[in-house]
């Protein structure tokens, strides 16, 4: 009797192993996919300043030629495959696509993400739901090679759906005192 409550009791705990492993597998994923959205976002190339400066110096005449639905998603690519489908519309409906690089380009600049820290998760991670706030470290190159650094904080949303983690929501907390 006391060998069956023994095989029992190693046979429970494996498999609660077997659930927390994938569980923190599963928290892992998520908090990949909520980094490369923030590294994504915040991150603004020559290249993607270039782009933008394009549609903003287009001449009417080119402005109407311009597919309008392309030119607002021109540097979306990775936050698009990032996202679900009504928290992209959200973000585009806001403009927070386009926010950082309107920045750099009216301020001559880019921009790098050099760090990027997650809060604890505050949803159920075994539910598809993760919730974060992040801080996210940033550092300003302006076309003279100076350097200015600063932080902005904001919150994610994500959610499971077809087996990945998506981005369902982004809001914006603190903005870095260089980018105002």
């Amino acid at each position: 009797m006391k060998r069956t409550n023994n095989f029992v009791f190693i046979i429970l705990c494996l498999i609660i192993l077997i659930f927390a492993g994938c569980s923190k597998n599963e928290e892992e994923n998520a908090q990949q996919v909520a980094k490369d959205f923030i590294s994504d976002l915040y991150t603004v190339s020559s290249e993607e300043v270039g782009n933008y400066s394009s549609l903003k110096n287009a001449s009417p005449s080119e402005a109407m030629e311009l597919d309008l639905n392309t030119a607002v998603h021109v540097n979306d690519d990775i936050l698009k495959s990032l996202m679900t489908e009504d928290g992209y519309e959200v973000l585009l409906k806001n403009r927070q696509n386009l926010k950082f690089t309107e920045i750099c380009y009216r301020e001559n600049f880019t921009m790098q993400v050099t760090g990027i820290q997650l809060s604890e998760n505050y949803a159920d991670i075994d539910n598809n739901e993760a919730d974060y706030s992040f801080e996210v470290n940033l550092k300003l190159i302006s076309d003279d090679s100076t350097e200015t650094e600063g932080t902005a904080k904001g919150k994610l949303l994500l959610s499971k759906t077809d087996d990945n983690w998506k981005i369902a929501g982004y809001r914006q907390g603190t903005f870095p005192d260089f980018l105002k």
